[in-house]
């Protein structure tokens, strides 16, 4: 019998970056819905740099399982052409359970922030040194 998601993902782009919302408490069901639509998005770039933000301020946490799927999807994601990753957290005991469940992560370009804005800046900035530097190689 499947289980019915848990947890909520909200996805938009903006340019080249991805921007992940996520809601509530993760089972395996709720975590593989939106790492679905977000797979979907990151290959409609074709391979060209791109950055993602993730904002962690109201999820409640997950499954083993969940975290276990994110894992796997992290470590695809760090075969593909991400620059950056900003996160957006309100504690860091959430990002500590994250770090030391998601094992991929210490591969990708991550900071934390607490605002959006500044997130967003620094993903752009990211981005064009990323693609200066592809267009001088």
């Amino acid at each position: 019998m499947i289980n019915q998601p848990h947890g909520q993902t909200e996805i938009s782009v903006s340019g080249r970056i991805l921007q992940v919302s996520y809601f509530g408490q993760f089972n395996l069901e709720g975590i593989a819905s939106g790492l679905s639509k977000q797979r979907k998005v990151i290959e409609s770039f074709n391979g060209e740099p791109f950055a993602v933000l993730i904002d962690d301020k109201n999820i409640q946490g997950g499954t083993p399982e969940a975290y276990q799927a994110l894992e796997e999807f992290n470590q695809w994601v760090n075969s593909q052409y991400m620059v950056a990753k900003a996160m957006l957290f309100k504690s860091n005991l959430q990002l500590k359970i994250l770090d030391s469940l998601v094992d991929s992560r210490k591969d990708q370009n991550i900071k934390t922030f607490s605002d959006r804005k500044e997130a967003l800046r620094w993903l752009n900035s990211e981005l064009t040194k990323a693609t200066n530097s592809t267009h001088h190689a």
